[in-house]
């Protein structure tokens, strides 16, 4: 199987183009029908093979057209996007403008695909990830605990208790807030939210190029990021920048791998260091991965520390927990759940 994020040949490009279109756009009728034609085109495929090394080309293209639509949705291709137009046109018929759209703009396109990142927002894994949060508090005897978010973006995560979270057969969190999150229990345990208080002493994220929600570009490129097939994403997306605007979270800029260990040599002794991360170390390059879990284990080997990672494919993502105790080291396979916290199958 091609590299999707390293081979940038035009036979590499075009099967992950293809792959994308068979996988993570197949429910997405717009994206997926443009991942199909942008395939089929040399010189599309060559403006995406300028995103930057460990970058997904499709997703840093098809975000760069959708920012510069944002700013001016008065472009014919608009029509066709589910995220600018109440009724849209049949995405069948898209790829004409969209070519046209790219060729049109082909300076700007090609500035923004080689010098954004991919800083997906997905609040609804504020859903998957509240449970794990829960989870570590029981094991920790509610200690207070000290988060910090491993590729935070904007650290609209670490405000995962100022959002209502409604899993059908219960809710949890504000109750005033304007994001609603839904999320579908499927077959497992219910798990154990009742009564949960957080006890949350500091929260910080990590992040190579934080999201300023105050910059009008950053928060529309944080915006272009949602594919435009998937509007209540993008409709919860604006509802927390709107909480976070009014107290953003602490996000330090720089590499994970450097700044963790003096990160956790900080966390008080009266405090419980609980790091995650959601679908971040994917891009991190090998022995940055590498050197990366082996601070959590030397860290671990020392003092109590927790470790929340969700990754995975489409429908087949995972939440797992490495937990250091008392120098004992221990994973456990807390879920199923897909990469945008739509459901949720509990298993511990």
């Amino acid at each position: 199987m091609v590299d999707v994020r390293t081979d940038r040949s035009l036979a590499g490009l075009k099967a992950t183009f293809m792959q994308f279109a068979d996988t993570v756009f197949a429910s997405e009728p717009l994206s997926r029908r443009l991942s199909l034609e942008v395939a089929e085109s040399p010189a599309l495929l060559a403006l995406a093979a300028a995103a930057q090394a460990g970058q997904y080309p499709p997703y840093v293209l098809f975000a760069a057209v959708h920012y510069l639509l944002l700013a001016d949705a008065t472009e014919p291709l608009a029509d066709y996007f589910p995220s600018l137009r109440s009724a849209p046109l049949a995405p069948d018929h898209a790829f004409p403008a969209f070519e046209e759209f790219c060729k049109g703009h082909e300076d700007e396109l090609r500035d923004l695909v080689e010098t954004r990142l991919v800083q997906t927002h997905d609040v609804g894994r504020s859903a998957c990830l509240t449970p794990a949060f829960a989870y570590v508090a029981q094991l920790a005897a509610n200690a207070p605990l000290h988060l910090i978010d491993i590729g935070a973006s904007a650290g609209l995560n670490l405000l995962f208790d100022r959002y209502r979270l409604d899993y059908g057969r219960f809710v949890w969190g504000d109750a005033a807030s304007p994001v609603r999150i839904s999320c579908e229990l499927r077959d497992g345990t219910d798990p154990s939210l009742d009564g949960w208080k957080p006890n949350v002493r500091h929260r910080i994220g990590i992040d190579l190029n934080p999201i300023d929600l105050t910059s009008e570009s950053e928060a529309r490129w944080l915006r272009a990021l949602v594919r435009p097939d998937r509007q209540g994403s993008a409709d919860l997306l604006a509802q927390a920048m709107s909480i976070a605007a009014q107290d953003p979270p602490k996000v330090l800029q720089g590499d994970a791998t450097a700044l963790l260990p003096g990160l956790l040599a900080d966390v008080s002794r009266a405090e419980i260091p609980c790091v995650y991360q959601s679908y971040a170390l994917e891009y991190f390059p090998e022995d940055s991965r590498q050197a990366f879990l082996q601070a959590l284990d030397g860290f671990g080997a020392a003092r109590d520390l927790y470790f929340i990672d969700m990754a995975g494919p489409g429908e087949r993502g995972r939440l797992h927990l490495t937990s250091w105790q008392g120098g004992d080291r221990k994973v456990v396979q807390l879920a199923e759940c897909p990469a945008h916290g739509q459901w949720l199958k509990w298993l511990v």
